[in-house]
């Protein structure tokens, strides 16, 4: 993923400080150096700027209070079918993202959702736009419990700033032109019923969502090799990770390397499997503390044997005990 797309969906600042601490290198330089970033970071880290900024626009300028995105999803979560869920999101668009042009269109082969700003224009807002159009299929796919594949995709016309496209992941042609983002859903997909989620939110399925997306996209079983690029052989390893495989020995195998040539891949790469494996679970608990789930659970879920292993966890890095992290973040 260009570096340079993180400046695009959060503070400069902000961005640049976080590629510092960040703990992926992309080639073996520092971060701060690096052309490229891992695409799991580079979600991880848009995602976490909207919820410590309290801010979902990103670099626009105008301010989109955190949880914006999580009400579009619970509006389209009372649809009864995927046009359903779209066309109830449309409409939550206009009151809560007037700043976005949304529609929806039905046609004789396809379901076309589209979105553009309504207020701006140029690479970066091109590029949010992405970002936020990869976000609604991702939720779409969460509230269907399905691995819905789009028939194709319009993306902007390319620019020098703007040659890749973040919708690549999705799996499917994409035609670049004008502005904007439109995204064509099979009318079999259309008719998916909704999958109650009742005691579920998507501010905790965000980015494991985003993850099995990514996983998806580049599974193993469809690749004949590990990929040869650092940047892109540590995304690998955090989409099998976030897919739920455990152990050094079993994602060497899905790679189809011994557990030694894993490690050394990883390193080459800056990054190690134990990191890669911890910075998942701090991530998910960060996440999953900001809800009302009980702490065992949340050590289930985390892959910690008990509440205990969890809290020396929070301790190593939050330096306090969940239940304490959990007030904080209130």
């Amino acid at each position: 993923m260009p570096r340079h797309y993180l400046f695009c969906v959060t503070d400069a600042e902000w961005a640049a400080r976080a590629l510092e601490a960040s703990a992926t290198v992309a080639d073996g330089t520092s971060p701060a150096a690096a052309s490229s970033l891992a695409s799991t970071d580079f979600v991880r880290l848009a995602l976490k700027y909207a919820r410590v900024a309290d801010d979902e626009g990103g670099a626009s300028g105008r301010r989109v209070p955190f949880g914006t995105f999580s009400l579009l999803v619970m509006a389209a979560g009372q649809g009864r079918d995927l046009a359903d869920a779209l066309r109830r999101m449309v409409d939550a668009m206009r009151l809560l993202r007037p700043d976005l042009v949304a529609r929806l269109r039905r046609g004789r082969r396809a379901l076309s959702f589209s979105l553009a700003s309504g207020t701006a224009s140029g690479v970066d807002v091109e590029i949010r736009t992405e970002f936020l159009m990869l976000a609604v299929h991702c939720a779409l796919r969460w509230l269907t419990a399905a691995s819905l594949r789009p028939s194709g995709v319009r993306a902007a016309r390319e620019h020098d700033d703007h040659a890749a496209s973040l919708l690549s992941v999705l799996g499917c042609a994409i035609r670049r032109s004008a502005t904007g983002v439109t995204i064509h859903y099979d009318l079999a997909d259309a008719k998916r019923p909704l999958r109650l989620r009742r005691y579920e939110s998507w501010a905790t399925q965000e980015l494991p969502e985003f993850y099995k997306l990514l996983a998806e996209a580049m599974s193993p079983r469809s690749c004949a090799a590990a990929p040869n690029d650092p940047q892109k052989f540590v995304s690998h390893v955090d989409r099998l990770i976030a897919g739920g495989l455990k152990g050094e020995s079993r994602i060497a195998a899905e790679l189809g390397i011994s557990p030694a040539s894993l490690r050394r891949r990883m390193a080459e790469a800056g990054a190690s499997y134990r990191q890669r494996v911890e910075a998942a679970r701090r991530e998910i608990v960060d996440r999953l503390l900001q809800t009302e789930l009980r702490l065992d659970d949340i050590a289930i879920r985390a892959g910690y044997s008990d509440v205990r292993a969890l809290r020396r966890a929070c301790v190593k890095w939050f330096g306090i005990p969940p239940g304490e992290y959990r007030k904080v973040l209130r």
